[in-house]
């Protein structure tokens, strides 16, 4: 089985490979080559997969990884369950995230030390922990009725790498913490020529929660229409 050091060394072999679909084969030869040892002839899953987790993606729960968990078929406990992978296997389960892959064996995710990240989140966690000062807010339910013992800390980097502590599982309400990630469904779903036709960009100077709409024209008819200021407020979040 290879060390973490032997793969980053076999690696270097694959930095010159393109990202079109044409190379994906050469792609997944080469994290072949990169995973296994000389004398062997399969890649341990075993090892695979704690190198990937390790770098903080979780091959269960990442689409990404879709065809290598099915290929797994869930074995994921260690060395009990480790799976041999062939190297036609390994090259149809990682076709998907041949990319990504390469990326964790090449040192060059957004995070590269992943471990270090999560050993300061746990050191600020332990800190925090004891810390029960405050109170609830009490103008909305929802926020005057959680539990104020809960607390959790999760992050999630650019390219999927994951790490939570904490009371993490727990549904609680964001509030206005919605607004951004409404924003960015709608700008995905619609464009941004759509999305901007309905609302605007720039700073309202008014309280979040006033309701006020600013008069634009509508492209190409020289007429104007009301929209909000930008979709951080509440009237430009009902919007998105």
């Amino acid at each position: 089985m290879p060390t973490a050091d032997q793969v980053l060394q076999h690696s270097h072999s694959a930095r010159s490979l393109g990202s079109s679909a044409g190379h994906l084969r050469e792609k997944s030869e080469a994290l072949w080559h990169s995973l296994r040892t000389d004398n062997e002839d399969a890649v341990s899953s075993a090892f695979l997969v704690g190198f990937l987790e390790r770098a903080g993606l979780r091959v269960m729960d990442d689409v990404r990884f879709a065809r290598l968990a099915e290929k797994l078929d869930g074995n994921l406990d260690g060395v009990a369950n480790d799976v041999q992978l062939t190297r036609e296997d390994l090259i149809w389960a990682s076709e998907e995230g041949i990319g990504l892959i390469k990326k964790v064996a090449e040192n060059e995710l957004s995070v590269p030390n992943f471990g270090a990240l999560k050993e300061a989140i746990e050191v600020v966690y332990e800190k925090v922990l004891p810390n029960s000062s405050g109170a609830n807010a009490g103008y909305i339910p929802q926020l005057r009725d959680a539990d104020p013992e809960k607390f959790g800390i999760s992050v999630c980097t650019v390219d999927g790498q994951q790490f939570s502590i904490g009371d993490t599982e727990d549904q609680f309400c964001i509030q206005s913490c919605s607004k951004p990630l409404s924003y960015l469904l709608a700008l995905s779903q619609f464009g941004t020529e759509y999305v901007h036709n309905s609302v605007g960009l720039e700073p309202s100077g008014r309280a979040f929660n006033e309701i006020c709409l600013k008069d634009v024209s509508v492209p190409g008819s020289g007429k104007k229409h009301a929209i909000p200021h930008n979709p951080m407020i509440n009237a430009g979040a009902s919007e998105c």
